[in-house]
């Protein structure tokens, strides 16, 4: 059996060999996009720690503006809210009696 493995080894690298000598041509196109292949794979899977980092703050950075985003909306949103809710008291008049109202408990614990 150890006499055929190295025979079996030795026809394959002659057949290998022979078909390079036949299409010089192919044989390089397939060695150079076997290595570009291999080159962006190893590159792909090796990315520096710091690139990884700066791509999640990247990240978080946009997540973070989007939230303040559109807490200013409802902020704007809800002030704007109060400032009717304001004015619509105003137009009914409470905001006379709740002032009368204030100042006579206030002369209540003088």
């Amino acid at each position: 059996m150890t006499n055929e493995t190295p025979k079996s080894s030795k026809e394959c690298c002659s057949q290998f060999e022979a078909c390079v000598r036949e299409k010089p041509l192919n044989a390089l196109m397939i060695a150079a996009g076997t290595g570009i292949v291999l080159g962006v794979l190893v590159r792909a899977l090796h990315s520096s720690p710091q690139r990884r980092t700066a791509n999640l703050l990247e990240t978080l950075q946009d997540r973070l503006h989007e939230i303040s985003d559109y807490t200013s909306e409802l902020v704007n949103s809800g002030a704007a809210r109060v400032h009717d809710g304001v004015e619509r008291v105003r137009d009914l008049g409470v905001d006379c009696k709740v002032s009368s109202f204030v100042r006579r408990f206030g002369d209540l614990f003088r």
